[in-house]
């Protein structure tokens, strides 16, 4: 109940910052003590509250941040299905918010700890996927037999799919903010990230994987790489004092683009 007026209060339209400040706050010490009761609905009310903040102050988006972070490390056994799809596009409203950057504070800390958290994402999808495999196995080889060789057990598998789909995507998503921090940090998450648990990525996955993050973040860094040579092509003789327009990217984006050629 408190987290549903908490969805209320952080989403009204008012100018009372000091009381969205408290509700996050209260929402955060609620987590905290009480985390471990926390089922069904109610997680989904606390990132909505979360999610919303980044709408809100710098201070704001910081008090929520500090909750998704103690969800993650603390509660994230107690998110079911749906809920934890919901952390995960929470995570990602934290990657791109730009609460408080058009008046000048300019505070990536959040942004970037939040491209941090996918990847504690992954290593928890892993250790799942690995906890459940002896189980998901055999019931795969009974249900395979079953059914005339066609794999059953869609219910955790399609959760897990579209989980990967949709963590893989924030990072994709992140790699086309306008801010380099932001930018490059998602992009060097992101390719790593695939190169390290690709192997645990379902195999329904894979034509999201590589048309809709890979190959669709690739075409877009090729497409920026362009037309930046085109606004140098440009600039033939600069004025004496004047620094030529210049893009670089980390040496491993070349590096993979080149190995996708």
């Amino acid at each position: 109940l408190f987290a549903a007026h908490g969805v209320a209060a952080v989403d009204e339209v008012t100018s009372r910052r000091e009381a969205r400040a408290m509700v996050l706050r209260d929402v955060h010490r609620a987590v905290q003590l009480h985390g471990q009761h926390f089922r069904g609905r109610t997680w989904g009310h606390v990132l909505r509250v979360a999610e919303l903040a980044t709408r809100s102050s710098p201070e704001n988006a910081a008090t929520a941040f500090r909750t998704v972070e103690l969800v993650q490390h603390s509660s994230i056994t107690l998110l079911g299905r749906s809920a934890l799809t919901a952390f995960i596009a929470c995570v990602g409203s934290f990657i791109s918010h730009s609460a408080g950057h058009a008046e000048g504070g300019g505070r990536l800390s959040v942004n970037l700890s939040a491209v941090q958290l996918t990847w504690a994402l992954a290593d928890y999808f892993v250790s799942q996927q690995q906890r459940h495999a002896p189980t998901t196995n055999t019931a795969a080889a009974t249900s395979s037999s079953a059914n005339g060789g066609r794999s059953g057990g869609s219910g955790r598998s399609g959760s897990v799919v579209v989980q990967w789909n949709s963590l893989l995507h924030q990072l994709r998503d992140g790699g086309a903010d306008a801010r380099p921090e932001v930018c490059h940090s998602s992009l060097k998450t992101l390719f790593p990230l695939v190169i390290t648990h690709g192997l645990a990525v379902p195999p329904e996955c894979w034509a999201t994987v590589l048309w809709d993050v890979m190959v669709f973040t690739l075409n877009r860094l090729e497409a920026q790489a362009a037309a930046a040579a085109a606004h140098s092509a440009l600039d033939v003789q600069p004025h004496s004092g004047a620094e030529r327009f210049s893009v670089t990217w980390p040496t491993s984006f070349s590096a993979t683009a080149a190995s996708w050629r």
